[in-house]
């Protein structure tokens, strides 16, 4: 058994796997009976640069090893390794020069704006960045950044629909329409509950009539919402010309 385990092993270079399933025993008896004999086991970087003899990855092999794998989180010891094994090894190519990212990054442009103008993903910006020695921002001093008038979308200052609507004229003015009309729905009577201040000419196509209370009527959400006015964003000015429910005038 000896003879025939060492000559297996070290003329034939097959590994001690092999040996055990070719005889049909264990691998540590394979390995006891090596020792014994006083031959050094390779170890496994050894028994890789041997090249002798070519694994072949099955099918079967592939999907045991996956199966071994499967539901097993790495430690930060080995994630850490394989990174650093792999550290430039691979370099992407970006579509502008390092000097105009490091230019446009310190004009204030974040990484998602990176990767939505020149594509890939926002990781790879930073980490080209921090190749380059630039320490990235904050997520705080990168929204001060696009504050204001910074910001791609700045529209002057001008309020939107929604801070409009919470203004505090236009509080007083929901106000006043619903003791007006004694909390209660002018369509089917409902006092009290969840009322709605409904304009009558819509908020957004007639800011001048916004604080007119008279262009104010009380609504329970089950009869605003069944208004031809309820979020419709295609209805225009004059689509109000023969409107007769209010009595405020309007200037076409």
């Amino acid at each position: 058994m000896h003879d025939t385990i060492r000559q297996m092993y070290c003329e034939e270079q097959l590994s001690t796997y092999e040996i055990a399933k070719a005889l049909s025993i264990k691998r540590d008896l394979v390995c006891r009976e090596l020792k014994v004999a006083g031959v050094q086991l390779r170890n496994r970087i050894e028994a890789s640069r041997m090249g002798t003899k070519k694994r072949v990855w099955t099918p079967e092999i592939l999907a045991k090893i996956s199966a071994s794998k499967r539901g097993k989180i790495p430690s930060r010891e080995i994630v850490e390794r394989r990174a650093k094994a792999q550290r430039g090894t691979w370099r992407v190519t970006l579509p502008i020069s390092d000097e105009e990212i490091r230019s446009l990054y310190s004009e204030g442009h974040g990484l998602r704006w990176f990767s939505r103008t020149y594509g890939f993903d926002a990781s790879t910006w930073g980490n080209r960045l921090r190749e380059m020695g630039v320490v990235l921002r904050a997520p705080k001093a990168a929204s001060v950044a696009y504050k204001g008038d910074k910001h791609p979308r700045w529209n002057g200052g001008a309020r939107t629909n929604t801070e409009q609507r919470q203004t505090a004229e236009v509080r007083a003015w929901r106000k006043k329409v619903f003791a007006r009309d004694g909390y209660t729905c002018q369509e089917c009577g409902q006092k009290g509950g969840r009322l709605n201040a409904d304009h009558i000419l819509p908020f957004a196509l007639f800011p001048e009539l916004r604080t007119e209370v008279r262009n104010g009527r009380t609504l329970c959400e089950k009869c605003h919402k069944e208004t031809d006015t309820y979020t419709n964003t295609r209805m225009t000015r004059d689509d109000f010309r023969t409107l007769g429910e209010c009595s405020v005038s309007v200037s076409y």
